[in-house]
């Protein structure tokens, strides 16, 4: 392969590594703002690496507000965490920075993502945009399992999405990389599920076809991510490291308080003001900016998702 065609096919990888660099040296402190999430993740480390139980975070759970936080939290973050805490001890600079590799390695995966759907040079902008948002460079100093989760769900979704050859070698292993995703964020367990609705989908195909063979592969293939999924998940936070389990259903009991349309909807409001914080300028001059902005950018999305429905509906 000669040299032109390697920059045509990894020239956008090396300029957005180069310039992602740069995230190593903006927002990264020495303390963090006020909270309770990143002080569970670090103690949790702390016992990791301390060989203590994960029981002994000095949390006083209250049944009676769950929401609040759950006696202690998945391990898969703070497996990430226990390392850094072992070489460098409490020190918020180091997280931070550990942070800061999740959210370049993101930027690398979302390279290759939109350059799927757009030409190289738009990729490379759109990637930049949001690892410099100062919305972005703020959210990275907080010691959170948000931008690890981010790169291992983009991980897990690229290399099912491009992965051509799937032996059961590469099944099994994206059954326990789902496995840690779930480890890491309880949400992440959308990701095997959606895995096992893809492959019923197809194994129909294979039906409609007789084609009994691939039919019962995919089957297989699905429900193979799927047990790897939850059972990495009980190994890692109910043998191994005995998460302590919150009493009733902690997050899940934002589902009772009131009727589920209601909670859907306060949830997608939830979202669309997030959307809202990513263009929200840091100077009040230009606040009256974030409003266009953000109805731009959701106009675009619904628009687009529409658009892409009518011209290839699929799965």
């Amino acid at each position: 392969m000669c040299t032109k065609d390697l920059i045509h096919k990894y020239g956008v990888y090396l300029l957005i590594a180069v310039f992602g660099t740069i995230l190593f040296f903006v927002n990264v402190k020495d303390s963090h703002d006020w909270g309770g999430d990143f002080a569970m993740y670090i103690m949790q480390a702390k016992n990791i690496t301390d060989g203590n139980p994960q029981s002994q975070t000095f949390y006083y759970y209250n049944s009676d507000y769950p929401v609040l936080g759950p006696p202690a939290y998945p391990i898969g973050f703070p497996i990430l965490l226990s390392p850094v805490y072992l070489l460098f001890g409490n020190s918020i600079k180091a997280f931070t920075l550990l942070i800061t590799l999740f959210l370049f390695l993101s930027g690398i995966l979302m390279v290759a993502f939109f350059r799927k759907y757009f030409p190289d040079m738009i990729a490379f902008f759109l990637t930049m945009l949001i690892l410099f948002n100062p919305w972005t460079l703020m959210f990275k100093l907080e010691i959170m399992s948000d931008l690890p989760f981010t790169f291992f769900l983009l991980l897990a979704t690229y290399l099912y999405l491009n992965t051509r050859k799937r032996n059961y070698l590469f099944i099994i292993a994206l059954g326990l990389l789902s496995g840690y995703l779930v480890s890491i964020r309880s949400i992440g367990v959308v990701f095997p599920l959606a895995v096992l609705c893809h492959s019923l989908v197809l194994a129909h195909r294979y039906y409609v076809m007789q084609e009994k063979s691939a039919l019962k592969r995919k089957i297989m293939e699905g429900l193979i991510v799927v047990s790897l999924a939850f059972g990495v998940n009980i190994l890692l936070n109910r043998l191994i490291f005995q998460i302590p389990v919150a009493d009733g259903m902690s997050y899940m009991g934002i589902f009772g308080a009131e009727p589920l349309w209601s909670t859907f909807i306060s949830n997608l409001s939830y979202y669309f003001k997030v959307l809202e914080y990513f263009f929200t300028p840091y100077t009040h001059h230009w606040q009256w900016a974030t409003l266009v902005m953000h109805a731009i950018a959701l106009a675009f999305i619904i628009l687009g998702f529409i658009n892409h429905l009518v011209r290839k509906f699929n799965f």
